[in-house]
């Protein structure tokens, strides 16, 4: 059964889908879930908004890339970016449009367990190290508005 074929069922839980998804490679899981057309989209939304999901780790001690498609008709790929520093977690938006209206930086909070906020109004401050640089995880050493590719990604990116 695919991921499409589970969300057009009736009665299908968001257990359901996790699970199908953990038994899937990585690849084959981002595959299903960008194949999805925007009504499945919306499905597997409200069963992932309406759900009590435990909280989870979002990011490890490295940047995670997370693969995303929205419901626009062109321009709809998409990845989010995340790293930790001190006890923020914030991110930024990687797509083809990047050059022109900017990466889309955001912190991201727990408004309650299972529940996130992302909030681009609002940046942690930068940190240097000892040398006076900014470290590896500070939102400054991020790409600003070079030219980007979805398929290029740094070598310690750990992508979900």
């Amino acid at each position: 059964m695919t991921l499409a074929a589970l969300l057009d069922r009736s009665g299908t839980s968001i257990g359901e889908v996790t699970g199908h998804l953990a038994a899937r490679s990585h690849a084959e899981g981002v595959d299903e879930c960008l194949a999805l057309t925007p009504p499945r989209q919306r499905r597997l939304w409200e069963l992932a908004s309406a759900a009590d999901l435990p909280p989870g780790e979002l990011v490890a001690d490295t940047t995670s890339a997370f693969a995303g498609r929205n419901s626009l008709r062109i321009f709809s790929r998409f990845e989010k970016w995340f790293a930790r520093q001190g006890g923020s977690t914030f991110g930024f938006n990687r797509h083809v449009l990047r050059p022109l209206i900017g990466p889309g930086y955001f912190t991201v909070r727990n408004e309650r367990p299972g529940k996130l906020v992302f909030d681009y109004r609002e940046l942690p401050a930068p940190q240097t190290s000892s040398l006076g640089r900014s470290t590896a995880t500070s939102w400054t050493a991020w790409p600003g508005s070079r030219p980007t590719c979805l398929l290029e990604r740094p070598s310690d990116a750990t992508h979900r």
